[in-house]
């Protein structure tokens, strides 16, 4: 069942989401996921409770640590996810315009994407990672629920003792995993402030005491920007001053010196230099849509593959990808990178969108078979206003 539910990327069930690590690129089952290890507790629980009432009593503790541990690790603890589930939904909106401003028989409504989104908070991170659970997790919790239940009837003798392992172990995975980020926190508002009364020296050591404590942090390129804001020109090649001239190039467009700041840094090691990369990556995808725009279609689609092959995670490159190849009359690689597209999401207009691009592919390569396939499939996912799927299947493809 569906735990996490991503706004264009492939949803996450239990199996899929990683207990102690990262989600990787492409997910997958874990063999040390929270489903998993959900089982195998409640396996455990049911089969030992004829030896020992407390090993029941244990596995209930364990399923509500997980219960508990799934908001938080989205949240608080592993930022790469709550940041992709962040991305996608910020650039959900830009695909679909795009798409309605090149490919105008699709006449398909936007989504309604909520903008303003501040994650510089623990409150507000969770409150944002708890927004993305799907019914999944819920229905998880409710099975914890009367899991535990269960356990209090079968242990009526040491009641005491099962309530202290229930309440025991979730609270100290809450406060293991919220303490950091809130001393985090504290570091970041304190050297907002001392920067406000222009304190640079003590703003930029409370900026990295807020990396240092905070894994969010530690991958938000703003608070690199900011600290090589303070630090000003005296500051040399330090990585933190060029990654703060990258963002100002790059939000006055000039994209190209923008990529060349973001490179120098990123050949920092640790975590600045990660964060460099995928701000390489980032200013990538922004100049192919500028280049696509000005009628670069070639230059476009160059540094979309680019920024795809920098971050994998990049999926929201596909449709602009698929789309520059496909008016670039390559039409194998389009195929290419529709495929990858549908194979990561499960949103169903930009199915429908994939579908429909894949038949026009298939009727460029005289394969109308294939075309005509496409379309209906784009029709079942998205029937309504999907004038693409049924302009191609009257023969007026592009």
């Amino acid at each position: 069942m569906t735990w996490v539910n991503f706004p264009f990327g492939r949803d996450l069930s239990g199996v899929e989401l990683p207990l102690l690590r990262n989600l990787p690129p492409n997910p997958h089952p874990q063999l040390l996921s929270y489903g998993i290890v959900a089982v195998l507790a409640v396996g455990v629980g049911l089969l030992a409770q004829g030896l020992s009432r407390r090993i029941l009593a244990l596995t209930a503790g364990i399923l509500l640590t997980l219960c508990v541990l799934a908001p938080l690790q989205v949240s608080l603890q592993q930022p790469a996810i709550l940041r992709r589930l962040v991305v996608e939904s910020r650039e959900l909106s830009p695909i679909q315009r795009f798409t309605k401003d090149y490919l105008p028989e699709n006449y398909g409504s936007l989504a309604d994407i909520p903008k303003g989104i501040s994650l510089n908070t623990a409150r507000a991170r969770l409150s944002t990672g708890m927004s993305f659970l799907a019914p999944g997790w819920y229905m998880f919790a409710l099975g914890v629920l009367l899991y535990v239940v269960y356990s209090v009837t079968r242990t009526r003798r040491s009641r005491k003792l099962s309530a202290a392992t229930f309440a025991a172990i979730p609270l100290v995975v809450v406060a293991l995993s919220i303490v950091r980020p809130l001393i985090g926190e504290w570091y970041f508002y304190q050297a907002i402030a001392a920067q406000a009364k222009a304190q640079n020296a003590e703003a930029i050591t409370d900026y990295r005491r807020a990396l240092r404590y905070d894994p969010w942090y530690s991958e938000e390129m703003g608070v690199y920007a900011a600290i090589g804001d303070l630090q000003g020109n005296d500051s040399g090649d330090s990585p933190e001053r060029h990654i703060f001239k990258g963002e100002q190039l790059r939000k006055a467009g000039q994209y190209e010196t923008a990529i060349f700041e973001f490179e120098r840094a990123a050949l920092t090691p640790g975590r600045v230099g990660k964060v460099a990369r995928r701000a390489v990556a980032q200013t990538r995808y922004e100049y192919g849509i500028a280049l696509y725009r000005a009628g670069g279609i070639g230059a476009a689609v160059t540094n979309w593959q680019r920024a795809l092959s920098s971050d994998v995670s990049m999926g929201y490159v596909l449709p602009y990808l698929a789309q520059g190849n496909f008016e670039l009359s390559r039409y194998q690689p389009a195929l290419e990178a529709l495929a990858a597209l549908t194979r990561i999401t499960s949103h169903d207009t930009l199915l429908a969108n994939a579908y429909s691009l894949t038949g026009d592919c298939y009727a460029k390569l005289g394969h109308d078979a294939d075309a005509r396939r496409y379309y209906r499939l784009s029709l079942k996912t998205d029937s309504i206003d999907n004038h693409w799927a049924l302009s191609g299947l009257v023969g007026k493809t592009p």
